[in-house]
Formats: structure tokens, sequence, C-alpha cells
């Protein structure tokens, strides 16, 4: 083996770099030289003329930064364990949550509208009640109330002639301080009905029409304009109606004007009574201030019939 020449300051070469450290190491060995001390942490040997110690690798390593680095590779590894386990569980909730699906797109061609519209009609008869068993329970549970008389009969008459079974909220609503004032006041239609009966020939048009055994017929002296076609409309179902009278008006305008809307327990009390001297004779008049002093800052507690005031109601 040739001889190496080797300086004799090898003891004084300067790690400056990390690679041409890991380099010279090797090379020191094979050459049987002594190594630096390393009794210092990871300091150089002193150079004989030195006063000051200089690292053995001066590298990243070394360093006191990444000492520190090191010790806070645990922290860094749990928050990527963390984002990782988030990251997953979104990922798996929009796999398994159900899809919504987003806007709907609308088309604003006429056909459209079109499709919309019959979609919609037929979506309306789909839901109709098809059995009297279903059909009855429904009823109870929009108006709270039982079927009325005949109602069997009623439901096969509508099925017969493909009308609507259980889409009736709005004649609900409509009737509604109809039925509170037959609560408050069982007999008040009654007296209501005696009071039209003897206005025969008055001339008001009003219409008193009876109906005994399944027949319709017209009271004595109450002629109007549209009797044939009362007598016409009504023979089509008397077959199903109780024994009864029905008054009906034949004007246009309406023979009650009266704001059910209105609260408070006066409004009850004077639908009860009959003052007019002359009733059923309500003669159009201007409207503009039929409205004007009504309370606009009340709260109802019901929409229908008449309401009752939740004003004073704490929360």
């Amino acid at each position: 083996m040739s001889a190496v020449s080797v300086p004799h300051d090898v003891h004084n070469i300067g790690f400056r770099s990390f690679p041409s450290s890991l380099l010279m190491l090797p090379l020191l060995r094979r050459l049987g030289l002594p190594l630096p001390s390393t009794a210092h942490d990871r300091a150089l040997a002193l150079d004989d003329d030195a006063e000051t110690a200089e690292p053995l690798l001066d590298s990243p390593i070394s360093r006191p930064g990444h000492r520190r680095g090191t010790r806070m590779f645990p922290v860094v590894r749990v928050l990527v364990l963390v984002s990782a386990t988030v990251l997953l569980g979104l990922l798996a909730a929009l796999l398994l949550l159900p899809h919504r699906p987003g806007p709907r797109v609308v088309d604003r061609s006429s056909a459209s509208f079109v499709a919309a519209a019959r979609e919609s009609i037929a979506y309306l008869r789909d839901r109709q009640s098809s059995t009297l068993t279903q059909a009855s329970a429904r009823y109870r549970l929009r108006s709270g109330r039982p079927p009325p008389q005949n109602y069997d009969k009623w439901f096969t008459f509508a099925q017969e002639r493909g009308c609507l079974i259980d889409e009736y909220d709005q004649i609900r609503r409509d009737f509604q301080p109809f039925y509170q004032l037959a609560e408050e006041d069982p007999g008040f239609f009654q007296r209501m009905i005696d009071s039209a009966t003897k206005m025969n020939n008055d001339k008001k048009d009003l219409g008193r029409y009876d109906i005994r055994n399944g027949g319709v017929g017209e009271a004595p002296g109450t002629s109007n304009a549209y009797s044939y076609y009362w007598l016409e409309t009504l023979g089509k179902f008397s077959h199903i109606l109780p024994d009864l009278t029905v008054v009906i008006n034949a004007r246009d305008q309406p023979r009650v004007v009266f704001d059910v809307r209105q609260p408070g327990p006066y409004i009850r009390q004077r639908a009860r009574k009959l003052t007019e001297n002359d009733p059923f004779n309500v003669s159009p008049e201007r409207t503009q201030t039929y409205f004007a002093g009504k309370p606009g800052c009340t709260i109802l507690r019901s929409p229908d019939g008449f309401p009752d005031i939740a004003n004073d109601d704490s929360a």
C-alpha cells in the first residue's frame, strides 16, 4: 500500500460543512489517525494554539434550533394526524349523508308552465282520500268535528263525479264564525230563518227553499229572478240533505256586512242581536270609511273566525 501524505495539522482541519465532514471521518479512520475528541457535546478538537473551541460539525443538525425542531416533531405529527382524521370524517359525511339537490333550473318556456300545472293537478287528485274511512279521518283531523249527517252518501256522490274529497279548508275557514255563534247561541240561526220566512212579497230578492224528504220546493211569496236555477241546482243533491230551510240572497251585494276579525267580545254580542227594524235590507253604501278606526296593532290568537286578543299574554 502506497504511503499517503497527510498534513501534520490534520487535527486542525475545520469541518465547516456537513457533507465534507462525513467524507473526512472515514479517511481519518483509514489512516489510523485519532478522531477529534467528543468530550464536549458535538465539539471539534481544539487546535494547539486555539483559545476557543469550534463545533465538530457546524451543520443544521448540530445547531440548537435543530434540537428544538426535533423536540417539536411529535406535536407536528399529532397536528397532521388530527387534520387527516377531520378530512376523513368530512369525506365520510359527504358520502353517507343523503344528497340534497341544488337549485332547480326553471324553464321559462310556456310548455314548461303547462307541464308544471298538469303535474300539480295530478298530484292534487292523487292525494285525495280513496276510502270512506280515510275521508272521515281526514275530515276530523282538519275540522276538529265529526263528519256531517249522510257523509257516506256525500262521499259516494263526490267519487262518482270525480270531485275533490278533502280540499275544503277555505270553506271551513269561511264558516268558522258561524260555528262559533252556534256554540254560544244554539238557537241563533233558527231565529234568523224564522225572520226571513216571514218576509213574503217584500221584493228584497231573498229566496227561501224548503227541503223535505229529499225533495226541494220554494216557499210562497219568495220568487226571485234565479228561483228556477236554485231549484234545479238544489234538486241534484237534495236526496242527501236532511229536512231544512235554505235562505239564499239573490242580489249581487251582500246582505250582511260584518267585520268578524274585529277583536273583543263586543263584536260577538253584536252579531247575536238582531237590532235592525228591517233586517236583511243592506243597501250599497260608500266603503271608504268602513275600516277607518280599526285597530292595526292587535295580536290575534287564531287566524279564523271571531278572534281573541293575545296582546296581554305573557311570554
